[in-house]
């Protein structure tokens, strides 16, 4: 039996090459305009909140599980407020880092996220796995450029053996990077969608 997930993506940023199914999900995306994609500070990531909160009111009722293309700690406790499992991207991905390498490395695209990032691997118990978090910064390269360039220093300098993409938007490089660089790149959305099908199918095995 398929599961429908709602796929919720602050800012409205394309995700034209993202499946409508993924294994055994049925995924429905839902933009949410009028705040940025990713926070600044804390100002910009109350908004995020605020909206994601309005939307998925009465949404637990209509779906079995919920995504959120966040990379930030919304601070929301929404699996308790909804009843069904809700999975954000920095979640996923930092346990997921955590398994593949025995140290990895975030890359983000700022500073703000990179201190929320930390406090919450802090707060996992994921530090010792932890290489560092790099902010990227493109200033005169192309993007991918400047998400190689930090993914070798975070090898070579820092002894990461797996990297994070810590925005969603970043899903597009994952593939080039990985052959680039010979090790496990992790992309946060379909990380996050494989961690909350094996999440259903076991839910759904208690319930049988």
């Amino acid at each position: 039996m398929r599961r429908r997930v709602l796929l919720i993506v602050p800012g409205g940023f394309s995700l034209d090459d993202m499946e409508e199914t993924y294994g055994a999900i049925n995924i429905e995306v839902k933009p949410i305009m009028g705040v940025p994609s990713l926070a600044e500070d804390a100002y910009g990531l109350a908004q995020i909140a605020s909206k994601i909160l309005n939307v998925l009111k009465g949404m637990s009722k209509i779906y079995d599980a919920i995504v959120i293309s966040c990379f930030e700690d919304l601070g929301l406790d929404l699996p308790k407020r909804l009843g069904v499992p809700v999975i954000g991207l920095g979640e996923a991905s930092i346990i997921s880092g955590a398994l593949h390498g025995r140290r990895f490395s975030v890359l983000v695209p700022n500073q703000y996220i990179a201190s929320l990032l930390y406090r919450r691997i802090l707060e996992r118990g994921l530090a010792p796995a932890l290489a560092s978090i790099r902010v990227v910064k493109p200033s005169n390269r192309d993007l991918f450029s400047a998400l190689l360039l930090e993914s070798k220093r975070a090898v070579e300098e820092d002894g990461a053996q797996a990297i994070v993409l810590g925005h969603p938007a970043w899903r597009r490089y994952s593939e080039e990077l990985r052959e680039s660089m010979g090790i496990p790149i992790i992309e946060p959305l379909s990380t996050a969608l494989s961690l909350l099908e094996a999440i259903l199918r076991r839910k759904g095995g208690e319930n049988a």
